[in-house]
């Protein structure tokens, strides 16, 4: 019986797993998105355009900048509440620090 529940359990996990990377790719493909968003000057909103980017993570990033300046290096976002470096990896093709903002959805 308890390996039963074990193998039960194991088989929800993977499906829970697999069903999140799914649901990830499916709402934010990275091959509909061109351009850069820049970090520090992004708006709440614009930060939300980023592939699995929600509203406390993007709320989050405007609290960081508001309470320590602009970012500096990239890999100073995984200071901000919310943030891995798996996920700096998946957005980093669409993030910068400095200059126009140009992140917009292929047509």
């Amino acid at each position: 019986m308890k390996k039963i529940i074990a193998v039960t359990v194991s088989l929800l996990f993977v499906a829970l797993f697999m069903g999140m990377n799914v649901y990830g790719e499916d709402m934010n493909p990275q091959g509909e998105w061109t351009g850069q968003l820049n970090l520090n000057t992004a708006t709440q909103q614009e930060l939300q355009m980023l592939p699995d980017m929600g509203e406390d993570m993007a709320r989050n990033i405007v609290n960081y900048r508001t309470a320590n300046g602009p970012l500096t290096v990239i890999d100073d976002l995984v200071k901000v509440k919310g943030f891995s470096y798996p996920y700096l990896e998946q957005i980093a093709p669409f993030i910068k620090l400095d200059g126009p903002s140009t992140l917009r959805k292929k047509e």
